[in-house]
């Protein structure tokens, strides 16, 4: 995987845009739009936003026509290259774009009022600042919640929504790597194996930093924060070549893909760095001759903090 926050990332964020749009769960997506309230200004806060694929899809489909959207990026790079490619893909997308200055941007366009706020923070961290407390009708975590801890994770962002208010957590992986064609069936098996369980043991500034089975692990996790799941379904990662090749994009996304696996699987004990090496370079190879293809098994889940039954809290306070 490239560095994050560099311009080889970028690449690959942007390479992965398309293959996103179209593993998102459609239902799971449909459900977030019903059960969105309409008729007043929402307030958004999205962790993990990279380089602001997610802000551009809801305005493709327009998901939130009337928003204060806080997106939260822990790499300043990406938050620098956001803005950058946001005014750009706006323009050339027909809306109106206004430069509010300190990482925030007005977006106009019919039936279209979005003010965007950029922030380069620790998510969780965040979190935990006292101003985001019940500050947020929707909360959305692409690809976010299998990097860090999930358990301590979950409650804050619970504690951030309004009564009422929504959790979209998308593209959460679960257990679940291929690649085709078989190299070896038990070195193909051995690779996968270590890969996750490389992910189950990540540790970042000591903490636990990720789980290979997060995308299950979401149903318990948020009945425990009293949160009830409205919709869920599979949103995998499908990459494969037809016979014109791959689409654009994709093979900076593989690439990218078998650079992860191979820098989180070097020096682990239980897996020999030459036969690592081999792999790696086999089936990089296989992608400049058109004929890997890649599934990763992920779930999208939707869920929302219930309106209380008795209290002197009002909804949506």
């Amino acid at each position: 995987m490239p560095e994050p926050g560099t311009p080889a990332y970028h690449r690959y964020l942007a390479a992965k845009k398309s293959i996103d749009d179209r593993s998102l769960n459609p239902r799971v997506w449909d459900s977030l739009a019903d059960a969105l309230p309409r008729g007043k200004t929402l307030d958004v806060l999205e962790l993990g936003a990279g380089i602001g694929s997610m802000v551009q899809r809801v305005i493709e489909r327009g998901l939130l026509p009337d928003c204060r959207y806080k997106a939260v990026e822990l790499e300043p790079g990406n938050v620098q290259e956001a803005m950058r490619r946001l005014p750009e893909w706006a323009r050339d997308s027909g809306v109106e774009v206004e430069n509010l200055g300190k990482g925030g941007l007005g977006v106009r366009g019919e039936g279209l009022h979005l003010k965007l706020s950029y922030e380069a923070a620790n998510a969780i961290e965040f979190l935990r600042r006292p101003g985001a407390r019940a500050a947020y009708d929707l909360v959305i975590a692409q690809a976010f919640l299998d990097l860090v801890d999930l358990d301590a994770a979950l409650p804050l962002m619970g504690a951030c929504l309004k009564n009422g208010g929504l959790l979209y957590l998308c593209i959460n992986f679960d257990g679940g790597t291929i690649f085709d064609p078989t190299i070896d069936r038990d070195l193909d098996r051995w690779v996968e194996d270590v890969y996750h369980r490389a992910m189950d043991e990540r540790m970042i500034g000591g903490k636990r930093s990720g789980d290979s089975r997060t995308g299950r692990r979401l149903f318990w996790g948020l009945r425990k924060i009293g949160a009830r799941v409205l919709d869920a379904g599979s949103s995998d990662w499908v990459v494969y070549p037809t016979n014109a090749g791959y689409n654009e994009g994709e093979e900076v996304f593989l690439h990218a893909i078998i650079d992860t696996v191979e820098g989180a699987l070097q020096s682990r004990w239980e897996i020999d760095d030459e036969a690592l090496a081999g792999w790696a370079r086999e089936r990089r190879a296989q992608v400049e001759s058109w004929e890997l293809a890649y599934i990763a098994h992920q779930l999208d889940v939707l869920a929302e903090i219930p309106l209380p039954l008795t209290g002197t809290r009002p909804p949506g306070s």
